[in-house]
C-alpha cells in the first residue's frame, strides 16, 4: 500500500517566509497583517478581494494561495479530488472580539458589516474559489500546533481515498509564531517526506 509522503511545505515565521526548508522571503513589517501585506505585494498581486480580509482570513489565503501557485497541484490535480483542512485556537475570536468593544463603546461601526471576510472559513474559500477547489474542506479548532493532528488527519483523509491532495495547516494569527502548510499526496515528488510527526516538526523548525 503506499504511504503519504509530505511533497511541500510552507512555512511562516516571525520573520521570514520558508518554501521546502529553504529561506524565501526575509519579511517585513510590524504587525502579521503588515507581514501578510508585504508577501501578497511581493508574490501574489493580483486578488483586491484580499484588502477586504481580516488577520485571519488573509493568513488562511496567504498560506493556501502560495501553495496552489508553487506546488501546481490545481495543474496536476481534479479540484474535486484536492482536500484542504485549517486548523487553529482562536477562531473567529480576534474579529469578534474588535466587534463587541465597539459595541461595547458605541460606535456606529458596530454593525454587522464587520463580519464580511472575517471567518476562518473565508480565507479557504477565496483560495477554493480561486483555484476551483471543490473537495472536503474543514476548519478545527484547536488548543494548540499538534503535529499529531496534522499527521493523522492527513493519513485519514488519503488512505481512505477522500481525495487524492491534502493541503493542512497550522494558521494563528494572534500568536507570534509559527504558521504552516503541507501538501500531502501518496505520490512521490517534491519533498518526498514521509508523513510522520516528526518530520512535520521538523519542517516547522526548519531542520
Amino acid at each position: 500500500m503506499s504511504q503519504v509522503v509530505i511533497n511541500h511545505a510552507l512555512y511562516l515565521g516571525p520573520d521570514q517566509l520558508y518554501w521546502d526548508e529553504e529561506k524565501n522571503l526575509d519579511l517585513r513589517g510590524a504587525t502579521l497583517t503588515e507581514r501578510l501585506d508585504f508577501i501578497y505585494e511581493n508574490q501574489i498581486k493580483s486578488y483586491p478581494k484580499y484588502y477586504r480580509m481580516d488577520g485571519m482570513a488573509k493568513l488562511v489565503f496567504i498560506l493556501g494561495e502560495l501553495m496552489c501557485q508553487r506546488s501546481n497541484i490545481c495543474k496536476e490535480t481534479e479540484g474535486s479530488e484536492i482536500a484542504f483542512v485549517m486548523l487553529n485556537a482562536s477562531g473567529s475570536y480576534p474579529s469578534d472580539s474588535i466587534h463587541g468593544d465597539l459595541i461595547r463603546k458605541g460606535f456606529d461601526r458596530s454593525s454587522p458589516a464587520n463580519f464580511v471576510y472575517t471567518l476562518p472559513n473565508v480565507g479557504m474559500g477565496e483560495v477554493c474559489i480561486k483555484q476551483k477547489i471543490t473537495g472536503e474542506g474543514m476548519f478545527l479548532i484547536e488548543e494548540k500546533f499538534s503535529a499529531t493532528r496534522i499527521w493523522d488527519l492527513a493519513n485519514l483523509f488519503l488512505t481512505q481515498r477522500k481525495c487524492k491532495a491534502i493541503l493542512i495547516g497550522w494558521a494563528e494569527p494572534t500568536q507570534n509564531d509559527g504558521n504552516c502548510i503541507f501538501l500531502m499526496t501518496e505520490r512521490d515528488s517534491g519533498l518526498n517526506r514521509l508523513n510522520t510527526e516528526q518530520n512535520i516538526l521538523k519542517l516547522c523548525n526548519n531542520e
